[in-house]
């Protein structure tokens, strides 16, 4: 059985952004400092409360939201670790710009004074847990970050370099077995798409497409959605050993929800309220071998202007073989077959944003890959094998070694690998040695 996914290239066009007659202009300081205050979340809220515009501040603390109709309507500044501030209802009529200054409050929300519950069985997992509960306190500070990284994606103002892999996994060690490797450039900061909301909460996030598997991966939006809100329920999570900075906001299907659906964990920095990474596997699905096997993540990354988007992800499909064998006959004259699942290999989508520059050109920050160096030794000679050929097994990715066997492999994407070596002294010996894996 085949798998695919929807993950999609990075977008190289910028859209058009249609002008709204209502527009309300502002800046963002901070109300001790007096300073502008880049890459805070502004929102715009209507009478009903409901956003109907968001924006990310610029470097000098600057916002421009265009609001729908004429109404009241409310700001709303929000930064990651700090009490959000909101404006008085201001009224806009038809046609109109409203300017307002914000002061964004120094009140610190901590989470290191926040306990997950250990050794005292499975924590209750809550939908929509009320204001001023734990669980919604971590989740105010994940979403945050989740909406600056959809506003990021949404308003193009970076340019992106990012790197896309291929990749067949062994589906025993999790090794590399072969690779492609292709750079992607654009506007857009969000490096894949899902599918529309409504269609994942109508069939959910594996389908089938013909003898193959569909498998969707959320984005911020998707996150952020009423539909994945009240299909989903949420708890605190323990972290794993050597990451005891973190705390974890794990997610799962609300009971009775039959199709396949993700469930996972938001893990964020105590210390900061920052949000890392994502970890997401998949429920609800036929084979517990496929749903074992199957997952993803992310990684979320904060730019010096202090806007978010992510910065690597990579999701895990795997490759199933199918057969009916035939079992026990419950009844006399009837066929009795079942389905079995044999693994036959992992196929992993990826990739990693490189580098970011500005409109004009202007670096903003670049990524350094994984560097691998060493030294291939010839026991015979005592020495390094000078001229070797070390390379990632299927991969294009080789270097040769100097006289002294030393080698070099920089800018790798990250994964767990086997690295080989071949050169004339060894054919000459009939010698193959074994590829060794490394973690990069």
């Amino acid at each position: 059985m085949d798998c695919r996914t929807s993950l999609l290239a990075l977008t190289l066009l910028a859209l058009p952004c249609p002008l709204a007659a209502q527009t309300v202009r502002g800046s963002l300081t901070g109300e001790d400092t007096g300073q502008p205050v880049s890459g805070a979340h502004v929102l715009l809220r209507d009478a009903q409360g409901r956003v109907v515009a968001s924006a990310n501040t610029d470097a000098s603390g600057g916002f421009l939201l265009r609001a729908p109709a004429e109404g009241s309507y409310t700001l709303v500044a929000e930064r990651i670790g700090y009490v959000s501030t909101a404006s008085p209802p201001l009224r806009l009529a038809a046609g109109q710009t409203v300017e307002h200054a914000l002061k964004a409050s120094p009140e610190r929300i901590s989470l290191e004074g926040i306990v997950v519950k250990a050794g005292g069985g499975r924590a209750r997992c809550q939908t929509r847990p009320r204001e001023g509960e734990q669980v919604q306190v971590v989740w105010n500070e994940a979403r945050k970050a989740l909406q600056s990284t959809a506003a990021t994606a949404e308003e193009r103002v970076y340019r992106y370099g990012a790197r896309v892999y291929e990749r067949q996994l062994d589906p025993r060690s999790g090794a590399v077995v072969a690779e492609q490797t292709r750079p992607r450039a654009g506007m857009s900061g969000n490096p894949f798409t899902t599918v529309p909301l409504s269609r994942l909460a109508e069939r959910g996030y594996v389908e089938a497409d013909g003898d193959s598997l569909l498998y969707h991966a959320p984005d911020a939006q998707a996150l952020l959605s009423e539909e994945f809100l009240d299909q989903h329920c949420f708890r605190l999570e323990e972290p794993k050993a050597g990451e005891e900075g973190l705390i974890g906001l794990a997610f799962e299907p609300v009971r009775g929800r039959r199709l396949p659906d993700i469930q996972g964990v938001l893990w964020l920095d105590r210390a900061s309220n920052e949000l890392r990474r994502m970890e997401y596997g998949y429920t609800g699905m036929e084979s517990r071998r496929a749903a074992a096997e199957a997952g993803g993540e992310m990684e979320f990354r904060r730019l010096p202007g202090g806007e978010w988007i992510v910065s690597r992800w990579r999701i895990r499909m795997p490759v199933l073989g199918v057969s009916r064998i035939a079992v026990a006959q419950s009844m006399p004259g009837v066929e009795n077959r079942r389905e079995q699942y044999t693994l036959l290999g992992v196929k992993e989508e990826g990739g990693e944003v490189t580098s970011i520059a500005t409109r004009t050109g202007a670096p903003v920050q670049v990524a350094a890959g994984a560097r691998l160096a060493g030294v291939v030794y010839d026991s015979t000679r005592a020495g390094g094998l000078a001229g070797a050929e070390v390379v990632l097994v299927g991969t294009p990715y080789t270097a040769r070694a100097d006289t002294a066997g030393r080698y070099e492999l920089r800018d790798l994407p990250e994964g767990r690998y086997r690295v080989g070596f071949r050169s004339a002294r060894l054919d000459s010996l009939g010698y193959a040695p074994a590829p060794v894996e490394v973690t990069l």
